[in-house]
């Protein structure tokens, strides 16, 4: 009877060894975040100077084009352009408008390479006439920016 009481004791406490089981022996987790960033990159292409002649009404200044571009998904390239409205003699001024299409250019946003905006520079025959002779300029100023949707 001893011999089975030695027996039951050992395996009652071998039973428990493998059951048991510190949480020190644990394996503790670690996490580690892989990534990658890719900068978004553009060109934008505006028009260079141009001289309008003399009695046109609408004239075609090349466009702004979004080029060499790689936006990121909710991003846009914005391109303003500021100016008064006036070419200017010094003495006169000669109203103009700059346009897409028919309507005022003020802003366009762009969101993938090759997108373009044909500009033109429309005056009324009507100013045209009331100008006098003389050199007249204005300075159009292209804003570009990179900005959320």
């Amino acid at each position: 009877m001893k011999m089975k009481r030695v027996l039951w004791t050992a395996a009652f406490l071998s039973s428990l060894s493998c059951v048991s089981i510190a949480a020190a022996d644990l394996p503790e987790e670690y996490k580690m975040v892989i990534s990658a960033r890719i900068e978004p990159y553009y060109t934008v292409n505006i028009p260079a100077d141009k001289e309008i002649a003399y009695g046109a009404l609408r004239t075609d200044i090349g466009s702004v084009i979004l080029k060499d571009a790689l936006l990121e998904i909710d991003h846009v390239v914005r391109v303003e352009a500021l100016c008064d409205g006036n070419l200017d003699n010094g003495e006169q001024k000669l109203p103009y408008m700059l346009c897409a299409g028919e309507e005022r250019f003020l802003t366009a946003d762009f969101e993938k390479e090759g997108e373009a905006v044909p500009l033109t520079v429309k005056i009324e025959e009507a100013d045209w006439n009331r100008a006098a002779a003389g050199s007249y300029a204005d300075t159009v100023t292209f804003r570009v920016s990179y900005v959320e949707k």
